[in-house]
Formats: structure tokens, C-alpha cells, sequence
């Protein structure tokens, strides 16, 4: 097994965003602050977690990539997210070991540089990022269906298709009044044993 993704077999159907239905020129990351999935928060609630956020990422087609980055601020750790995207087959989430790492301080606004990329930010934020010639694949999986995910891990996307490629991420966390209490991979095997597939 690995411990970078693992298929999830729900009990219900992860609701589609309606911004979703859009298509940017542009990689997005933004959290969903209209959107609310109340069987996630249920799902979440009888594996004893709650949920602290919604939030999604948008790979354009025709060669887009979200950079190499890691979801859990600056630096990398073991850390979970349940992810599910819609998109093409051969749209990706690429896992990679990077010998050497560096900060990138991004501001608000629609359109931010990176690695290449035209990023649309909607947040002051410090990610850990990394050049991808510098760096080595380990591990890629298509997310079309509900999929544990590591995102504390240095990852990227890709879309080589000429589809759109949305994803919706639900952070779940132990206590939202305890600091740091998120979920690990381990800890999400066990919580999440009777669902993996």
C-alpha cells in the first residue's frame, strides 16, 4: 500500500460545486464559502472529526499544472484531506520527493506568477514549493472519485487533456478548538477503514 492516496467507497454522492461549471484560463485555489456538503459534515461527525474546511483547486487544460507545493503551510508533514475531482482520466495528482525546497510568499489578487503558472490567489499565504526539473516522481493517481489524499506531502497536478480539471478538498480536523489537530495518514487508515477501497 501507499501512503499518498487511497480510493474512498462512500456512503452518499459528494455534491458537485456550481462554480465547477465554469472554466478559468487560469490554475485557482480558493476555499468554497458558499458551498456546504451536510452529508460530508455528517460522514465526518460518525468518524468522530469535524469539518474545518472546504476549499478547491481548478487545473486548466491543455498542459495546465498547479505547482509543486504542499497544503499544510510551509513545510512538509503527514496530513489528510478527502478530495474529489472532476475531470479527465488522465488528469492527475503527482506526488515528489524534492532535495531541496523553497518559501514563496503569495498575495491576494487574480493573477499570481509561479513556476510558470498563472495562479488565482484569493488569500495572503507562505507555501513550500520546489522546481519539478529538481525532483523526483513517486507516486501519481487520478482523484475522479472520492480519494483519501496526503497533502502534507510535496504534490502537484497535472491536466494534459483539453477538460477542465476542478477539485473540492474537505479538511476534516479532531477539534476545531484544539490547535493542530489535524489527521494523519495513519490515524485516517484506521478512522476511515471500513470506507477504503
Amino acid at each position: 500500500m501507499n501512503n499518498y492516496c487511497r480510493e474512498l467507497k462512500l456512503p452518499f454522492e459528494i455534491k458537485k460545486p456550481e462554480l465547477f461549471n465554469t472554466q478559468p484560463d487560469h490554475v485557482v485555489h480558493m476555499p468554497l464559502e458558499n458551498h456546504y456538503d451536510l452529508n460530508m459534515v455528517k460522514f465526518f461527525k460518525d468518524c468522530g472529526l469535524e469539518l474545518l474546511l472546504i476549499e478547491c483547486f481548478y487545473t486548466p487544460p491543455n498542459g495546465g499544472k498547479v505547482p509543486i507545493h504542499t497544503d499544510f503551510w510551509w513545510w512538509e508533514t503527514d496530513y489528510i484531506k478527502v478530495n474529489q475531482t472532476w475531470g479527465p482520466a488522465d488528469g492527475e495528482i503527482v506526488w515528489w520527493d524534492c532535495p531541496t525546497s523553497y518559501e514563496v510568499f503569495l498575495e491576494p489578487g487574480d493573477y499570481v506568477e509561479h513556476n510558470g503558472e498563472e495562479i488565482s490567489h484569493h488569500s495572503k499565504s507562505r507555501i513550500l514549493t520546489a522546481n519539478e526539473e529538481e525532483s523526483k516522481k513517486l507516486f501519481s493517481a487520478n482523484t475522479n472519485n472520492p480519494s483519501l489524499v496526503n497533502t502534507g506531502i510535496m504534490h502537484s497536478t497535472i491536466n494534459p487533456s483539453n477538460e477542465p480539471r476542478w477539485t473540492v478538498c474537505f479538511i476534516p480536523i479532531y477539534d476545531k478548538l484544539l490547535p493542530e489537530s489535524y489527521v494523519s495518514w495513519n490515524d485516517a487508515e484506521r478512522i476511515f477503514k471500513d470506507y477504503l477501497k
